[in-house]
């Protein structure tokens, strides 16, 4: 029996205050426990979700009463997931192998969220989970993925620590694009550091400092198969005091040790 797209164990929310003529909601704390969501993209370029939550050509048109009222606000002071697990699979990144990735085990904590968010507004964000390839070649043990920091949406951005041991990368590498001349048939990533990213429309603005490791490495040409020329490989590589900073409009400027 397939999973369903949404499901959870216990949603709990105390200290709810809802101001209808202010157009506010304010919640004190939100548990929710075990959730389970998947999401898919087809070859087609459609996410299932988009279907499913798009308005129907019955649905009745905003008027231009609602369309001049503020919008809502929501402010949500102390949230907490325990034992969540998130499902990602892409059919249209590019590849014939589409891309996948599943997060278990997922805990996270934050404080401070509000919505629309205000510009340059960060609130703080923590957790952990379990990192999944579920349709790699061959059994592996799953990577781990840790993070303490502040997280922005206006614009993305993320300040803090973050902890990645054995991070399937090969799960992800269909977005890579046929511009890159190789298969990754395997690729498991660790970093520990600090993580000082922003995302503005003019362009990325990153500063890394910490740690690197690269294991289980195995590289086929693009057409290449598990039972092909292997082009490069390695057991494990460590970058010990990685800095990588980038500024729009420069190139990025890499120091190792």
């Amino acid at each position: 029996m397939a999973r369903p797209a949404a499901a959870w164990k216990q949603l709990q929310v105390t200290d709810l205050a809802l101001d209808p003529v202010q157009r506010q909601l304010t919640l004190g704390r939100v548990h929710w426990d075990q959730p389970s969501v998947a999401a898919e993209r087809d070859a087609r370029g459609q996410v299932d979700w988009v279907r499913w939550l798009v308005p129907t050509p019955d649905s009745a048109a905003p008027t231009a009463a609602d369309a001049a009222q503020a919008p809502w606000q929501v402010r949500l002071q102390d949230a907490e997931v325990d034992s969540a697990r998130l499902a990602w699979r892409d059919a249209a990144a590019g590849s014939d192998r589409p891309a996948a990735i599943e997060l278990q085990r997922l805990r996270l904590t934050a404080q401070g969220v509000q919505w629309p968010a205000a510009a340059n507004a960060r609130f703080k964000l923590q957790g952990s989970a379990l990192v999944v390839a579920p349709e790699a070649d061959g059994p592996a043990s799953p990577g781990s993925l840790a993070w303490r920091g502040e997280l922005g949406l206006a614009p993305v951005a993320w300040r803090g620590n973050i902890k990645a041991e054995r991070f399937p990368v090969h799960a992800l590498a269909a977005y890579a694009g046929p511009g890159v001349p190789v298969t990754v048939a395997r690729a498991e990533a660790g970093w520990q550091g600090q993580v000082d990213a922003r995302f503005p429309p003019e362009g990325p603005v990153l500063a890394l400092q910490g740690d690197a490791r690269v294991t289980d490495l195995r590289l086929y040409g693009r057409d290449g198969t598990a039972g092909g020329d292997e082009l490069l490989s390695w057991q494990a590589l460590d970058l010990p005091g990685v800095k990588l900073s980038q500024s729009p409009g420069k190139r990025p400027q890499v120091d190792i040790g």
